[in-house]
């Protein structure tokens, strides 16, 4: 049986309302995000009020570039997943999501190397996705002696599914590689921070994100580019 977006939509329309109602007594992002609410994002979990919980099984590492990853490694490797995590290029980090992270890498026998790219307004474009090339060309480079297996795959959510596409097209035109992640698991990512329609259109409803929101974001990332550039 084959379920498509219309079987879903009484579903998504309710979920919405009940969300939009309980943005009211969230805080407003009416402006770019002071010093103060960036620290408390980037203190807790994304989506939530508390803090990440970290898990042994995490470790550590710098690798070429000086960038820091965070890496799991299951008893049985099958394949390396190269994450990038979510947050609007401004928030998150490698070590938010330790318990869905090893999650994966025990379910799916997969190394997760998680990526702690620069992030903005401090590191705006392209400082993020420079960690992320630099990851993903160790990563190329070095799967097989560090984790036993040359099959790799990217993926990340949110701007991570942005890093992961600009990262491809970066081995592809910089350094000639193809074909060395076998796949890519985008999830809910924006790849066109000039804003598609829907982005421009959608309006200021609050939900996860508006038209406000996004522009700002993308302005923090993109200080003084056009929408062209």
């Amino acid at each position: 049986m084959t379920i498509t977006d219309e079987d879903c939509l009484a579903e998504t329309l309710a979920f919405n309302e009940r969300f939009g109602a309980a943005a009211v007594s969230r805080l407003a992002r009416d402006e770019a995000p002071s010093a103060t609410m960036l620290a408390a994002l980037r203190r807790n979990r994304l989506g939530g009020d508390t803090p990440p919980v970290r898990l042994p099984q995490g470790q550590d590492r710098v690798v070429e570039g000086g960038v820091k990853v965070r890496v799991f490694v299951p008893e049985h490797v099958d394949g390396v997943y190269l994450h990038f995590h979510g947050g609007g290029w401004t928030f998150g980090s490698a070590d938010g999501q330790d318990e869905r992270l090893w999650r994966l890498a025990e379910h799916a026998r997969l190394a997760v190397v998680s990526v702690d790219y620069r992030l903005a307004p401090e590191h705006p474009f392209p400082a993020g996705p420079e960690d992320c090339e630099a990851a993903a060309r160790w990563l190329v480079k070095h799967a097989a002696a560090e984790f036993g297996t040359k099959r790799l795959l990217i993926g990340g959510e949110s701007a991570g599914a942005h890093l992961s596409v600009v990262t491809l097209l970066r081995l592809r035109d910089r350094h000639d590689i193809t074909g060395a992640f076998r796949a890519a698991h985008l999830l809910f990512g924006p790849y066109d921070l000039s804003m598609t329609p829907s982005q421009r259109l959608f309006g200021s409803k609050r939900l996860l994100s508006n038209t406000d929101t996004l522009r700002r974001t993308y302005e923090l990332v993109t200080p003084g580019m056009d929408a062209e550039q």
